[in-house]
């Protein structure tokens, strides 16, 4: 394995690992899956297509339409969150680590048995081009 690789594989874990944290702690202070009442007034543009609320397993909304507008999504965007769920993410972190662990095993074994890992392992990372971290040079 090249040692960028290696840290590239090193940026991926870490950000893995930021991205359960940030989903168990979602989960535990708002209970997962998430769903929305999400609902279409018919109007046009992005901004005047319904409103929806985001609520927790629970029932709770996790925003207030009627108490803050400032804090009442669109619908899309309602729609959005609630298909990002922590549950959602914490399944996308177990794939991903999966992967990771696939691919550090194919570098580890020489790019001749497997020169497809070092194709694949920037584009894995790409979701993350803008953390302060990401090195430009690992653009695929």
């Amino acid at each position: 394995m090249m040692p960028d690789e290696k840290a590239m594989l090193q940026f991926w874990q870490a950000r893995l690992d930021e991205t359960a944290a940030l989903a168990q702690a979602a989960s535990e202070a708002d209970p997962a899956p998430w769903t929305t009442d999400a609902t279409d007034s018919g109007g046009t543009g992005i901004r005047n297509r319904g409103s929806g609320l985001v609520m927790a397993a629970d029932g709770e909304p996790l925003w207030d339409c009627e108490s803050s507008n400032s804090l009442c999504m669109t619908a899309p965007s309602a729609r959005h969150v609630a298909a990002h769920d922590p549950d959602r993410a914490l399944r996308h972190v177990a794939a991903a680590r999966a992967r990771l662990t696939q691919l550090a095993d194919a570098l580890a074994a020489g790019h001749d048995s497997y020169d497809l890992a070092s194709t694949l392992l920037p584009l894995e990372i790409l979701a993350w081009a803008d953390h302060p971290d990401y090195r430009q040079e690992w653009r695929p």
